[in-house]
């Protein structure tokens, strides 16, 4: 039996030496012998070896190229981030891909379909209260937003995504009951800002509209807008509580809180 076994130290072997690695993980190896042709790469996969399935290997292998943690999640953000070149050279963006489609369960052509697909599921269970992939993915998404690395980056995306979608003109057709819990996208703060306005000039829905505004607080765009809000909470305020304002112009019920403000500095 020993006769008609034949062994062959060849570089994947090797790798599996080196790493301790069961013979079941050469396959992997020899798929992705591009990133195991670094004498530095594979140490530094050594260092982080535990009891290993071929998802955490390859997101561990995946952390080194892009140096981030070794979560699915990690990755996604340090590719929308950096980019997927660095994966593409190593033959990894796929893996990767892969595991993401498992754990959202929807389709991914590119690194940009996945973006889209992602911003556009989350929209559609801000406003319809439906997801169309796993809970995972508005998890993740929703998540992203309250990175503090990772938020100026959502930023920017969301906007990109926003006018890609004409998410503008979609914000129109809906009713304050669909946008008013709508964060995604910075033209959601201001689809409910100018139902605020429209509300407040005929003095209407007061109530509503001050839970509106605190319901806000906590959400990723109302740090660009929060002068805005504070000037229509005043303004609603003042109107709910005088039954005969006395001021000339809705203008007038705005302005007047933050002047005030400004003489107590």
């Amino acid at each position: 039996m020993l006769a008609n076994y034949t062994f062959r130290a060849d570089s994947a072997s090797m790798v599996l030496s080196e790493l301790g690695l069961e013979l079941e993980f050469k396959p992997l190896i020899q798929r992705y012998i591009k990133f195991f042709n670094s004498k530095k790469r594979v140490t530094a996969l050594k260092a982080k070896i535990g009891h290993e399935s071929e998802e955490s290997l390859i997101l561990k292998m995946a952390s080194i190229v892009l140096k981030s943690n070794e979560t699915l999640e990690a990755t996604l953000l340090k590719m929308f981030e950096k980019g997927n070149a660095d994966l593409q050279k190593f033959e990894l963006e796929k893996a990767i891909f892969d595991l993401a489609v498992q754990k959202f369960c929807l389709e991914i052509t590119s690194l940009e379909d996945l973006l889209y697909k992602l911003f556009s599921n989350y929209f559609g269970y801000n406003t319809y209260g439906k997801s169309r992939y796993k809970v995972d993915a508005h998890i993740f998404v929703k998540t992203w937003m309250e990175h503090v690395k990772y938020r100026d980056l959502f930023k920017a995306l969301s906007q990109k995504v926003a006018k890609e979608l004409g998410i503008a003109a979609e914000l129109k057709k809906l009713g304050i009951e669909r946008i008013r819990n709508c964060e995604i996208y910075q033209e959601c703060k201001q689809a409910i800002i100018s139902w605020i306005l429209a509300h407040l000039a005929k003095k209407e829905k007061l109530n509503e509209i001050l839970e509106l505004i605190h319901s806000r607080a906590d959400h990723i765009w109302f740090e660009a807008f929060a002068n805005i809000y504070q000037a229509l909470r005043y303004a609603a305020l003042l109107f709910k509580e005088q039954s005969t304002p006395s001021f000339a112009s809705f203008k007038e019920a705005v302005d007047r809180p933050q002047a005030a403000a400004l003489c107590h500095h």
